[in-house]
């Protein structure tokens, strides 16, 4: 009968266990960079966003309708006598989990 050679079974082990946890730290850095990077270009996503909705409300206003009906497709904040075309993103915590009523970022366009 042939006796089993058990020196190379724990380095192995060690080995296999070493690659997962360096795999998993990798994948886990990865995603929070992503997260991050997502976080951190909030502002360019609104101001695409706010530049769409001002070309939109334009063409609407000019095209002859009612300044009460397009008002009525958009968001838009009065301020006094003013109205502005309103975007704004609030922070969420890590990982996007719930969010916080802490202002991220955002911008007014005057319309009157």
């Amino acid at each position: 009968m042939r006796e089993k050679n058990n020196k190379g079974e724990v380095p192995i082990t060690i080995l296999v266990i070493g690659v997962f946890a360096i795999c998993s730290l990798a994948l886990f850095t990865f995603f929070v960079a992503d997260f991050k990077m997502g976080n951190s270009f909030v502002g360019v996503s609104i101001m695409h966003k706010m530049d769409a909705a001002v070309d939109e409300y334009n063409f609407y206003k000019n095209s002859g309708i009612y300044s009460d009906i397009v008002d009525g497709f958009f968001p838009v904040l009065e301020v006094g006598q003013k109205k502005y075309l309103y975007f704004y993103k609030n922070k969420t915590s890590y990982f996007g989990l719930g969010k916080s009523n802490e202002l991220a970022f955002s911008v007014r366009y005057p319309i009157k």
